[in-house]
C-alpha cells in the first residue's frame, strides 16, 4: 500500500492505494477518484446533512466480554 495525494494543490489530502499498480492503472484510478471527489469527505464537519444511520458503524460486541491482550 502507498499513500498518494489526490489533489496537487492539497498534498495533505491523501488516499491509500495498492503499491503494485502499474503506472497506467494508478493514473486511471487517481483520475477516477479525482472526478468523483465530491463523494468523499475529509472530516466529520463535512458530513452536515447526512443521516447518522447511513455513516455510523457499530460493532455487535457482547458488552460482558472482557478485552484480551495478545
Amino acid at each position: 500500500m502507498k499513500r498518494v495525494p489526490l489533489f496537487k494543490h492539497l498534498p495533505e489530502r491523501q488516499v491509500t492505494i495498492n503499491a503494485t499498480l502499474d503506472p497506467q492503472e494508478e493514473h486511471e484510478l487517481l483520475e477516477f477518484l479525482n472526478k468523483n471527489k465530491d463523494n468523499f469527505v475529509w472530516s466529520a464537519s463535512e458530513l452536515c446533512g447526512v443521516n447518522r444511520d447511513i455513516v455510523e458503524h457499530l460493532l455487535d460486541i457482547d458488552p460482558k466480554a472482557k478485552p484480551k491482550r495478545k
